[in-house]
């Protein structure tokens, strides 16, 4: 952000993650609410609002769910190439 250039702080967040929106109008002095070639602190996101971020990142209890469960498929897939493996080993003439 340039020295010059008008800022636009929110609080709370319209469309940010964190609790306030810092933007500035950038070079062509429009304010785009954080659109077009403005600069925010929420870069990426910008015209998502918090409600519906929400709704797009996981939960810690479903982070926490869908680790566990990707954890007990690589070992239940695990367990059976490793079962696989052992017969098909026997099976070979010695």
């Amino acid at each position: 952000m340039t020295p010059g250039e008008i800022y636009i702080y929110n609080y709370p967040a319209k469309y940010g993650r964190k609790d306030y929106d810092l933007y500035s109008t950038g070079a062509n002095g429009f304010d785009e609410n954080g659109l077009g070639d403005d600069v925010s602190n929420w870069m990426g996101l910008s015209n998502i609002p918090n409600d519906k971020l929400q709704d797009i990142f996981l939960s810690r209890d479903e982070l926490i769910f869908f680790g566990v469960l990707s954890g007990i498929i690589i070992l239940v897939v695990l367990f059976f190439v490793l079962k696989r493996r052992k017969a098909l080993r026997s099976s070979l003439p010695k």
